[in-house]
């Protein structure tokens, strides 16, 4: 027996389950109830328990229990179905389900849980059954559709691999199914099955991209890029690198065909026509690194250009010192990394980008942004810091890059800086990279990483530097932007931000009045080992058919309505902004502040099932118009008076995403390990916000960071705020 109130509420509701599984608890308080696991078992002389097999049909595949009854009773809902039993059998990609269905006797359509006008996947009921068997004189099941039919109600991994028809289930003696006289499946029976293989060129490509960004060893043909761990910052890498390849996608072909299967389909019907494409496997007919022929940015925009959403609400929030707002990552390098090589390697990158060369002019709603030529490189310096101990190692570091963040300046320049750290032979060097906010986010930063490992690895094997254009700039998009603000294109989402903000949030509770400064500022950090961030970024999402954001959301918005006591909390969430708003515009490789923030409604979970409240706020995520872009350009673009005059909501969430591994670590890069980009500021400027949440994977582990005004919040708080949200997010994870 498994014990516990909150196991018992997850199960119940779930189709197929009874409360006979839930029996009352004769050891704890009154009114909880045991799970009774349905597993046999038996007391040995040496008093331990003895497994002896199941008392029922439950079944366990890659981690996730499954009642076998529960999928049947869904199959024998179906239109048409008669009969329905599944079994757990082995198959080429390991133990499966395997489904087998009779056709309803008298030819209905209709099955006791789904009437003939519902919809399949985009089917209807009808579709699930075919022309009359002339051997039979019964229909034929059309099995795919009752696959979708299947899939209404049960997340992926209970859904059968594999679908048979019989005229009728073979029966015992005993008028019980002979589960052993079921036949084996034929392989047309089976449907995305794990094991499948890419065979095309495009497949074969896509799925190599698909394992390098996820670090895994292998990638079948129907594995879903979300469920293995992707994320939409990891989504704008895979268009960059597809591209370079010469395979034309956009993130919208990704989120709507996230298999190998699928999206090698929409490319090879896009490019060539259906059933033509990249047969060989060898790659032959992938354009160059231009990838889909979209031109490369050729020239620097002339004149001042305005601010984003984004960087007008920097400005309007951060008065104080805005020199000093700056993102920054340390690189520890290989002990053999050629200095001089990697030198030339930054500083040809740094080149490439135009918008570290960024200068900021004016105030108020006058100031624009213009490029700086190309003459106004970015600093690139080496510090010699020979015969220091780790200790001190550390506080000189701390000190340079003290000095870095610092010595920013907006009008001027520079706007960004390198320092190359050289601690002689016994140490390994470290590179520190130093660029202002108002010119990169963190996924400019992983674009500079890569381009630096590719650079480097030219210089040091003597070849002349090349880096991969950028096809679009951040002059372009700003440009672009402003003009689509312009002409009332988010007109229409203003109704949908209204409603948000409109819905009341409870304040958080305090511990002190404050001051809520930067230099009150602490953070307080919570992980999750290996297995469970497994199971966050891989297994819970496949299960669920969900995104690992809305995992952490739903368990955030418990953990709030939770500390706060009221019906809901509103927060501001952070994306990365980059949107394909244009068809003909290409942000994958464009260096520049493209983060949007807005408002998100996160209510009270009540007693719902995981599945249902993670569900729901997927849904809400996935109602926000243009990925929260127009929320921006409304309030800071066109100044539309009811967001302008919305408060700040008091949390503000970020989730970055993977930064496990270093660009190359593994084939001779210089770069072994990086720490996560973070936001460095001025002690003087007032924090925006109560709680500012962020949430990352680091070396495979998801890390929880809350950072805090030690005025108004102690630390104690922000402890058990975090000791919840984690209580939270593992009853989610199971």
């Amino acid at each position: 027996y498994l014990a516990g109130e909150q196991l018992a509420r997850g199960y119940l509701g779930r189709p197929g389950l009874t409360a006979e599984r839930f029996v009352a608890d004769p050891y704890g308080p009154p009114g909880t109830r045991m799970y009774r696991t349905g597993d046999l078992v038996r007391w040995t002389g040496r008093g331990t328990v003895e497994y002896l097999g199941r008392t029922d049909h439950q079944v366990k595949i890659r981690g996730l229990r499954i009642e076998l009854g529960e999928v049947e009773a869904v199959l024998a809902a179906g239109p048409g179905v008669g009969q329905a039993c599944v079994v757990a059998a082995e198959g080429p990609g390991g133990l499966r389900l395997v489904g087998y269905v009779t056709p309803h006797p008298d030819g209905s359509v209709t099955g006791a849980a789904a009437p003939a006008t519902d919809v399949l996947g985009g089917a209807a009921a009808t579709d699930v059954l075919g022309a009359v068997d002339p051997v039979t004189d019964v229909p034929v099941l059309h099995t795919d559709a009752l696959r979708r039919h299947a899939g209404l109600t049960l997340p992926d991994y209970m859904i059968p691999a594999a679908l048979v028809v019989l005229a009728e289930l073979p029966l015992t003696a005993n008028g019980k199914v002979d589960r052993k006289a079921l036949p084996a499946p034929e392989p047309a029976a089976t449907a995305g099955e794990p094991g499948a293989r890419p065979v095309t060129g495009t497949e074969v490509l896509l799925a190599g991209i698909f394992a390098e960004l996820l670090g895994l060893d292998d990638v079948g043909l129907d594995d879903n890029f979300f469920h293995l761990g992707g994320d939409s910052i990891l989504s704008i890498q895979l268009v960059a690198r597809t591209r370079a390849a010469g395979v034309p996608i956009t993130s919208k072909d990704i989120f709507r065909a996230a298999t190998v299967r699928a999206l090698a389909e929409l490319v090879d019907s896009a490019a060539h026509g259906p059933g033509d494409g990249l047969r060989d496997g060898t790659g032959d007919g992938l354009r160059d690194g231009a990838g889909d022929g979209a031109a490369p940015q050729t020239a620097t925009a002339a004149g001042p250009l305005p601010l984003t959403p984004v960087q007008r609400r920097f400005f309007e929030t951060y008065p104080t010192d805005p020199h000093h707002y700056n993102m920054s990552v340390q690189l520890e390098l290989a002990p053999d990394t050629d200095h001089d090589a990697l030198i030339r390697a930054v500083t040809a990158v740094m080149a490439r980008h135009e918008a570290l060369r960024t200068r900021f002019t004016g105030s108020g709603a006058t100031r624009t942004q213009h490029i700086g030529p190309a003459s106004q490189r970015v600093p690139v310096a080496r510090r010699d810091i020979f015969g220091v101990t780790a200790t001190e190692l550390a506080e000189v570091m701390d000190r340079a890059a003290a000095e870095a963040q610092a010595s920013l300046d907006l009008t001027e320049g520079p706007v960004a800086r390198a320092v190359l750290f050289d601690a002689g032979a016994d140490s390994a060097p470290r590179l520190l990279l130093v660029a202002h906010h108002l010119v990169t986010d963190a996924v400019s930063l992983r674009v500079l990483l890569a381009d630096i490992d590719s650079a480097y690895r030219q210089a040091r094997d003597g070849e002349p530097v090349t880096v991969a254009p950028v096809r679009t700039s951040f002059a372009q998009w700003a440009a672009r932007l402003s003009e689509h603000a312009g002409a009332g294109a988010f007109a229409a989402e203003l109704p949908y931000w209204k409603e948000v903000l409109e819905q009341e949030s409870t304040p958080l509770p305090l511990d002190g009045p404050g001051p809520n400064t930067v230099a009150s500022e602490a953070e307080f950090t919570v992980e999750l080992d290996e297995p469970e961030t497994e199971a966050l970024l891989r297994t819970v999402p496949a299960a669920f058919r969900v995104r690992t954001e809305d995992l952490l959301l739903t368990a955030l918005g418990a953990t709030l309505s939770g500390w706060t006591g009221g019906a809901g909390v509103t927060i501001d969430l952070e994306g990365h902004g980059r949107g394909e708003l244009f068809d003909d515009l290409d942000l994958s490789r464009t260096v520049g502040w493209f983060t949007t923030v807005h408002p998100v409604r996160l209510s009270d979970p009540g007693d719902q099932p995981p599945r249902a409240r993670v569900k729901l706020v997927g849904r809400r995520l996935r109602a926000v118009p243009n990925q929260g872009l127009g929320y921006g350009a409304l309030r800071y673009l066109q100044r539309e008076p009811v967001l302008v005059a919305a408060p700040t909501p008091q949390v503000v969430f970020n989730y970055l995403g993977r930064f496990d591994d270093a660009p190359g670590a593994a084939e001779g890069g210089p770069v072994r390990a990086v720490l996560p980009a973070v936001a460095q500021q001025s002690d003087r400027a007032e924090r925006p916000h109560l709680l500012d949440i962020t949430g990352v994977v680091i070396g495979g582990r998801f890390r929880l960071a809350i950072r805090y005004s030690s005025a108004t919040h102690h630390e104690k708080t922000i402890a058990k705020l975090s000791g919840e949200f984690l209580r939270e997010l593992r009853a989610l994870l199971g």
